[in-house]
C-alpha cells in the first residue's frame, strides 16, 4: 500500500500542471516543492519494497523482472531528485500527464558521449540523411555543427 499511496501522491502533486507536457519546475517553485515531495516518498517506499525482494533472493525469472524494474525505478527516481537540486546544464527534464497518467522524462543536450563511442566500436557505415542536417557551418564543411553535437569529429562527408 505504501508503494502506491506514494505513486498517488506523485500524480496529485503533478496534477496541478493538468494534461499535458511541461518543463520541469525550477526549484524555487511551489510546484516543484510539492513534485520533491512526492519524490522522496516514493524513492523511501520503493527501498522498501527492494529490501523485500532482496531477502527473498529468489531464482524465480518473474520476480527478479519485477525486482530489476524496482531498480530501474529508483535510480530514474534517484536522477530526478538530483536534477532538481543542483542545475544540470547537461540535460532537460520535463514531465507528460495524459489521461493515462503521469511519465517523466530526461534527455541528454548532447548525444556525443553516448553515440560517438557505438559507432565507433560498430563495424559498419553510418548514413545520416536529411535536408536540415547542414545547420550554421560555413559552406564548405555544411556538417560540422551536426558532427560536433554528436561526437563525429573523424566523420566523413560525401
Amino acid at each position: 500500500a505504501g508503494l502506491e499511496r506514494s505513486a498517488q501522491s506523485l500524480r496529485l502533486a503533478a496534477q496541478a500542471f493538468g494534461l499535458g507536457r511541461y518543463s520541469w519546475p525550477e526549484p524555487s517553485s511551489s510546484s516543484h516543492q510539492g513534485l520533491a515531495s512526492a519524490l522522496s516518498e516514493l524513492k523511501d517506499a520503493l527501498r522498501k519494497v527492494q529490501s523485500v525482494f532482496t531477502e527473498m533472493s529468489t531464482d524465480d525469472p518473474e520476480l527478479q523482472r519485477i525486482e530489476a524494474r524496482l531498480h530501474d525505478c529508483s535510480a530514474r527516481v534517484r536522477l530526478f531528485q538530483e536534477a532538481s537540486t543542483h542545475d544540470d546544464q547537461a540535460h532537460v527534464q520535463w514531465l507528460e500527464q495524459n489521461s493515462f497518467g503521469l511519465s517523466l522524462h530526461r534527455s541528454p543536450l548532447s548525444l556525443a558521449d553516448v553515440l560517438a563511442p557505438v559507432m565507433q566500436n560498430a563495424a559498419a557505415p553510418w548514413l545520416f540523411l536529411s535536408a536540415t542536417l547542414s545547420l550554421g557551418g560555413s559552406s564548405d564543411k555544411p556538417f560540422e555543427y551536426f558532427k560536433d553535437r554528436l561526437g563525429l569529429h573523424d566523420a566523413r562527408e560525401g
